[in-house]
Parts: structure tokens; C-alpha cells; sequence
């Protein structure tokens, strides 16, 4: 299954729309609207939910066909399992299980591309995220593990290079679970407003330390 997923991920991913939607990638409007460019797995799991809002466009991909095709068919062949179950259900829209079956999938391949953008991001260095980051502009918060290691992809908070960043830790109420918060020396502008400080994301359970790296 875990095969499966993974070529039908890489097979869209590598898919001619995906590709014209990085090229016509607007950072500018990300930072204008977000205050800073989205992280790299954020874009790409949007690019695949966005991919997935076209069913008809979604199932050109022939990996995405196989697998759809058998659950469909069992779907079917339910449906028919007697006249009973057919009469209850006869109202049953293909379309409507189709696009639920498409969802499915959808949700599937977000968590094995962020498993596999973290994994990549855990055999990093401070070292290599610094590397990896320079030709940035801006500040980004890095989550390393007990040995040195990045948990996952840096998460850039402000586009102001020249804005000051103090890390905390704060409690959750509503989800009963820990937060990273970053907050700025003096209010950021952000359209009409001003922010102080940004949620940057749960505290992972093997956080050892927190770096802020900051690219003028």
C-alpha cells in the first residue's frame, strides 16, 4: 500500500499541472498575505489538494485510476449483493462516492509527503539548514532534535530581516497540548494591522532546542 502511495504522490507531483503551479509559484503574494513565504512541504500539499479539486483532471493520472478502480468496482459490487441492499441504497451517485474515494486519497498522500519532506529534513545539521536557507531573506525558526538534528523544515515567521525574535513555549487551553510562539521586539506591519507575535506550531515530543536564524 505505502508503494502504492508513494508512485502515485511522485506521479503527481512530477505532473505537468503541478509543475506550471511552481513556476507561476507568487512568493511576493505569500509574503504580502502571510507576512512570509510559505514553507516548501505547505506549497506542495497545496498544490495536492488543489490538484485533487479537479476529479476529472486527478484521474489522468493513470496511478491514480488503479487504485481508484478496484474500490469503485467493490463499491458495485456491494451495491449488488441483493435486492435488498440495492433497494436501500438506490439513490447511490458515483460521482459523489467517487470524489469521497478521491478525499480519501487526497488525505493519504498529504501525510506520506510531509513523512517524507520531514524525513529528509531529520539527517540536517543546523549547519545544513543554514546552508540550505542563505540564499533566503528573513527570519526562520529551526526545531532540533536531542543530537543536533532538524525535526523538520524550518518555519520562516517574518520577512523583515531586521525584525527581533524571542522564542516561548506556551500552553495550549483549547487543544491541551504545548505551542511554539515567536514573538517580535516591536510590531510587525501586516496590511492594516500589526503583529507581535505568531503561533509557529505544536511543540514536538523529542524538542531538544530552538534556534532562530535570521538572513539580512
Amino acid at each position: 500500500m505505502e508503494e502504492e502511495l508513494g508512485k502515485i504522490l511522485n506521479d503527481i507531483l512530477d505532473s505537468e499541472t503541478v509543475k506550471e503551479w511552481r513556476r507561476a509559484r507568487d512568493i511576493k503574494g505569500e509574503i504580502e498575505f502571510y507576512g512570509h513565504r510559505l514553507r516548501l512541504v505547505d506549497e506542495e500539499e497545496n498544490n495536492l489538494v488543489n490538484f485533487f479539486e479537479d476529479y476529472e483532471g486527478a484521474l489522468k493520472i493513470n496511478s491514480v485510476w488503479e487504485w481508484l478502480k478496484p474500490r469503485l468496482k467493490e463499491d458495485l459490487d456491494d451495491l449488488f449483493l441483493d435486492v435488498e441492499t440495492f433497494r436501500k441504497n438506490i439513490g447511490w451517485n458515483l460521482e459523489d462516492e467517487t470524489n469521497e474515494r478521491l478525499e480519501y486519497l487526497c488525505d493519504r498522500l498529504c501525510r506520506l509527503l510531509r513523512e517524507r519532506h520531514r524525513n529528509g529534513w531529520r539527517a540536517l545539521t543546523l549547519e545544513d539548514a543554514k546552508k540550505m536557507l542563505a540564499k533566503e531573506k528573513g527570519t526562520f525558526v529551526v526545531l532540533l532534535d536531542k543530537d543536533g538534528r532538524c525535526l523538520d523544515e524550518p518555519y520562516p515567521v517574518w520577512a523583515n530581516p531586521e525584525a527581533k525574535v524571542k522564542i516561548k513555549i506556551e500552553q495550549d487551553s483549547m487543544m491541551k497540548h504545548e505551542r511554539i510562539v515567536a514573538e517580535f521586539d516591536q510590531p510587525q506591519k501586516h496590511g492594516e494591522s500589526k503583529i507581535s507575535a505568531i503561533s509557529v506550531c505544536r511543540k514536538p515530543d523529542d524538542l531538544a532546542k530552538v534556534e532562530v536564524l535570521t538572513f539580512p
